[in-house]
């Protein structure tokens, strides 16, 4: 790991600025929540959009599933709003942030699923 070590002497109270800056870039978690919001934002704009971050657009409703659907009708991933709701930032660390949903099928949306196939944690 590189080190840098900086001293400064005579510039009334430089040293303890620069001392608490560098302390403070040691815990990023304020940061780190900052980046978790931002991520539940863009996921909920995505839902909005109903289309990925790159901008292409998410595959359309299965004609089964139109047929089977009572509300919203014109979008996916949405009936209740429940998963989109649920979007949150969890655990945040001095160097991490995760971000997610506690409902189960939010990983079949977003990694898949074969039939039968079901997400535990």
């Amino acid at each position: 790991m590189a080190r840098i070590r900086v001293e400064l002497i005579g510039f009334d109270g430089l040293d303890v600025r620069v001392r608490n800056l560098l302390r403070a870039g040691e815990d990023l978690s304020p940061a780190m929540r900052d980046i978790g919001e931002a991520l539940v934002n863009s996921t909920r704009d995505c839902f909005r959009s109903q289309a990925a971050p790159d901008g292409s657009r998410w595959a359309p409703l299965s004609p089964t599933k139109l047929a089977r659907k009572r509300r919203n009708r014109d979008k996916v991933l949405t009936e209740r709003g429940y998963l989109r709701g649920s979007i949150a930032v969890g655990d945040v660390t001095r160097d991490s942030v995760e971000v997610g949903t506690g409902r189960v099928y939010g990983a079949t949306h977003q990694f898949g699923a074969r039939k039968g196939q079901c997400w535990r944690r």
